[in-house]
């Protein structure tokens, strides 16, 4: 994982010279925080796809009832399942046992409309 704390969105920038060279560009970032997807200025990082590490533990525990170390945070249940999906993290600030404390960050954006309207705004700007 790359901690940027830097001004320059570093997964960016790398995001930008892969796409250069052809490349496809897939993250993961278990904070569940929308800070990797963008840029300072508020514009999309180019970033292709992102990692679902929330949906993947709840179906992972939905098909195995596997509970050891982070698995004991998901219950596999549809409804978690469905409110993942819909949220696109699961832990969206609220309590997460293995974390000690709240974990992800509480937004209310719907996030496919949020990343259509990242990639529209990073268009226009490309186009100006």
């Amino acid at each position: 994982m790359i901690h940027n704390h830097s001004e320059r969105n570093l997964p960016a920038e790398v995001a930008d010279v892969a796409h250069e060279r052809g490349a496809f560009l897939i993250t993961e970032d278990d904070r569940n925080t929308w800070e990797i997807l963008e840029r300072p200025d508020g514009s999309c990082a180019h970033l292709d796809a992102a990692w679902a590490d929330d949906f993947l533990r709840q179906l992972r525990v939905a098909m195995t009832r596997e509970k050891e170390a982070y698995f004991k945070n998901y219950e596999g249940t549809a409804e978690d399942l469905a409110q993942t999906v819909t949220q696109v993290w699961f832990f969206r600030g609220q309590p997460c046992p293995s974390w000690h404390g709240r974990w992800g960050t509480e937004d209310d954006r719907d996030a496919v409309f949020r990343i259509a309207v990242l990639k529209a705004k990073n268009s226009r700007r490309e186009n100006q």
